[in-house]
């Protein structure tokens, strides 16, 4: 049984006062009212503790009754509700101002209402309270955050189109000889030594003709003033609140190799010729029409105190070649989504694992949540959104046991569309995760956004968490900001019982990777 709400009444009027005491009874038993008849008194009953809610009167025999508003320590500890004649309403609307949460004009008729204002009042405030700690809280995290971005010791830019850096943390100034503000609008090439000028400007071209992949090479920058340093680059590209795409590059210091590797991690993530591009759709369009795709699943565990929720999986999608060969999905899902055929695959993936699951009756008892992965070309998509809502009628599977999974790269594409199509699958029960999470400096900001349930950290921070601080403090932070958010986080690329356990210290909810369970073909799952 909850504890009543305890309310002080603070009026010298014995009409009034009998009045609103009988009003609480009749239509608020569940609040339990105190009545002083003075400042004094009402002083002596906060001191010997604070109410949940304080209505007290404008014009009492001591002073008035505004002198109890900062006892309220500006709202953070109970509301105050002042009674007011005619003639004091403008003092009313001032006591507004420095923090008393609502004054009624006396009569009647509102003072019989009062249980129903002090309600409201008291909601009014709780909801106004948890704003105010969350966004203290989220302050605090982004604070820490961006304090983290300018001296961790790691190199950050962000970078348009035409090459120019458009941001970059105190630290890479620090490194390069420079302020930040004289970073800004500099070429990036213009960083490097001189023999890396040009492959720089070709690999940064590369980033933006492929935008939907990583990509990592060696490099030398120069120092604005003696020397240079040997720097290891990883780069993606975001299109930061619907606005240009820029690659959001990081660059740290390796002492190996000088030599530049590819830009692209595999020969068939390279730049495409229309004979190239043709193979491609070709490739993809007979597997569709063979059948030559195939499911597997990975598990996705709880970590700290078990909870029994069921079997919680992500699926994953392979292409059989025609050679028989197995083709993993970063091959053939960049082409997919490069030649318009990606709702195509997306499409076959949720009519296969649906009607897996409708065949397994067992298994969908079993299940809590399957994740299926969205290219960001199908989001936002309505003809595609209206095919996933005629699945799960004709299938019959419950919409809360499955999450739909996106990249974060995908859904900052456009927030707006990411944002709307998600939230009419959530009115169906359907869940999300953000995937890859972490990867651009801007992630706070759209993570507010969007209606998402998990949010998937990016593995490139979780592998080396062991023994790379910078990593163990992105985690943490990660984690801090999303629980204050009311979301839940998984790790991904957890390989080991010692990042395992690390997970677990930091509070960490789910776990994914080859430590808790490699993929298996959801054959071997029936």
């Amino acid at each position: 049984m909850s504890e009543p709400v305890r309310v002080l009444l603070v009026e010298n009027d014995e009409a009034h006062a009998e009045l609103l005491v009988r009003a609480f009874e009749a239509h608020a038993p569940a609040m339990e009212v105190t009545r002083t008849g003075c400042l004094r008194e009402a002083r002596s009953a906060i001191a010997d503790g604070a109410p949940d809610l304080l209505i007290a009167d404008l014009l009492l025999p001591d002073g008035s009754g505004s002198e109890l508003v900062p006892a309220s320590a500006g709202g953070d500890l109970f509301p105050v509700v002042l009674l007011t004649s005619q003639g004091d309403e403008r003092v009313a609307v001032e006591m507004i101002k420095s923090g008393a949460a609502h004054y009624i004009v006396k009569t009647a008729s509102t003072l019989s209402e009062m249980p129903r204002t002090a309600e409201r009042a008291l909601s009014d405030w709780r909801r106004a309270g948890r704003h105010r700690r969350e966004r203290r809280t989220l302050l605090e995290s982004e604070r820490r955050y961006r304090a983290f971005y300018d001296e961790s010791p790691t190199m950050f830019f962000a970078v348009d189109s035409g090459g120019t850096v458009r941001s970059a943390n105190r630290f890479a100034a620090r490194q390069l000889g420079y302020s930040v503000d004289e970073l800004i609008g500099k070429p990036l090439s213009d960083l490097h030594v001189e023999d890396e000028r040009d492959p720089s400007r070709r690999h940064l071209a590369s980033c933006f003709e492929q935008p939907e992949i990583l990509h990592r090479w060696r490099t030398r920058q120069r120092r604005r003033h003696a020397g240079s340093i040997s720097i290891r680059v990883t780069a993606r590209i975001v299109r930061p609140s619907g606005g240009e795409p820029e690659a959001l590059i990081v660059c740290q210091e390796s002492p190996g190799p000088e030599a530049v590797s590819p830009a692209a991690e595999t020969d068939d993530r390279k730049p495409e010729g229309n004979g190239r591009r043709e193979r491609w759709v070709t490739r993809i369009s007979s597997a569709l029409a063979e059948d030559r795709f195939r499911l597997t699943y990975q598990p996705i565990a709880p970590i700290g105190e078990a909870n029994g929720e069921g079997d919680h999986y992500e699926l994953f999608l392979r292409m059989i070649g025609e050679d028989r060969r197995t083709v993993m999905p970063g091959a053939f899902l960049p082409a997919a989504e490069r030649y318009n055929l990606a709702e195509k695959v997306d499409q076959w993936v949720i009519t296969t694992a649906f009607e897996w699951l409708v065949s397994h009756q067992s298994r969908l008892d079993r299940l809590h949540l399957c994740s299926i992965n969205l290219s960001g070309h199908s989001v936002g998509n309505r003809g595609f959104l209206d095919a996933i809502v005629g699945r799960f009628t004709e299938t019959g599977i419950p919409p809360h046991k499955i999450c739909f999974e996106i990249t974060e790269t995908a859904a900052i594409a456009d927030l707006d569309a990411a944002g709307d199509f998600m939230r009419k699958l959530k009115n169906l029960g359907c869940r999300f995760a953000l995937d890859d999470f972490g990867s651009g400096m801007r992630s706070f900001g759209h993570l507010k956004a969007l209606p998402v349930d998990f949010i998937k950290i990016d593995g490139r921070f979780i592998r080396d968490i062991l023994d790379d601080p910078v990593d163990l403090a992105v985690v943490k932070l990660i984690n801090e900001l999303v629980h204050v958010l009311g979301k839940k986080t998984i790790a991904e690329s957890v390989e080991t019982t010692g990042v395992l356990d690390k997970l677990t210290e930091l509070g960490i909810d789910y776990a994914q990777g080859f430590g808790i369970g490699r993929p298996q073909s959801i054959a071997e799952m029936a």
